[in-house]
């Protein structure tokens, strides 16, 4: 849990575990100091950009050639993040 302390300008800022200089916000003022939004990162939208940017474009291993008896078998795999059979 995130936890803030700013009494004075001298006083460090404490959140998440780190420790921050005050002056830093008072720097830059055009930061802010309110709170972040994260919607963006756990939206239906983003995951669709994130499962497209990774499984789509690189190569996944579905299984061994050892799983196949013969010349000719073969088997399915199903992708459930990419909501796809193989």
């Amino acid at each position: 849990m995130a936890t803030r302390t700013t009494n004075s300008a001298e006083e460090p800022v404490v959140i998440g575990g780190g420790v921050y200089e005050q002056n830093h916000y008072l720097d830059h003022p055009e930061l802010g100091t309110e709170k972040i939004s994260y919607e963006h990162v756990i939206s239906p939208h983003s995951f669709e950009l994130e499962r497209e940017a990774i499984f789509r474009k690189s190569w996944l291993n579905v299984g061994r050639d050892t799983l196949l008896p013969q010349i000719g078998s073969y088997y399915t795999k199903e992708i459930e993040v990419l909501d796809y059979s193989i």
